[in-house]
């Protein structure tokens, strides 16, 4: 009876095994949508108060020469942080209508590792039915050598 526990739990178990690597396996080769297919619009922070009125605009950084692209870059960062501080409401729709993006990006990214993931549970997994059938093994040794004490106990009452 013992044996057949033994033996319906392991079939049990690599069953499970089976099926959640195959499930892993497959959905990590799917191809997911691209960002924005099926996303709605993002709604605005409702975290964020309303923009308070435009304070009078702060001299833009000066004008960097023509052709220097990493000094247009900054000069226009600048510029763009600059105009963010001053509307609260356009620095949270830009937030929003960045999430998404973001969220398909990280997205895409746990699929590609997915792979990983799956093989380490399956390592778990593999470990935990060894661990179970060594537990199972040990019991049935120990339940025969009591058994075998026990005889033991009988005939030396016996022979007494």
């Amino acid at each position: 009876m013992r044996r057949q526990n033994l033996l319906l739990a392991v079939s049990i178990v690599i069953a499970a095994l089976l099926a959640f690597t195959q499930l892993g396996f497959d959905s990590a080769n799917a191809q997911s949508a691209p960002a924005g297919d099926s996303e709605a619009p993002a709604e605005p922070a409702a975290d964020v108060e309303p923009a308070a009125p435009a304070a009078p605009a702060a001299d833009p950084p000066t004008q960097p020469a023509a052709g220097d692209s990493k000094a247009e870059a900054a000069a226009v960062r600048l510029m763009c942080e600059a105009a963010l501080k001053k509307d609260p409401a356009w620095r949270a729709e830009l937030r929003n209508s960045m999430r998404a993006a973001v969220h398909q990006e990280d997205a895409n990214l746990m699929m590609t590792n997915k792979k990983h993931v799956v093989a380490a549970y399956t390592v778990l997994w593999v470990l935990t039915v060894v661990f179970l059938v060594l537990m199972f093994g040990r019991q049935r040794k120990l339940t025969a050598e009591i058994a075998s004490l026990r005889d033991d106990l009988e005939k030396a009452i016996k022979d007494d």
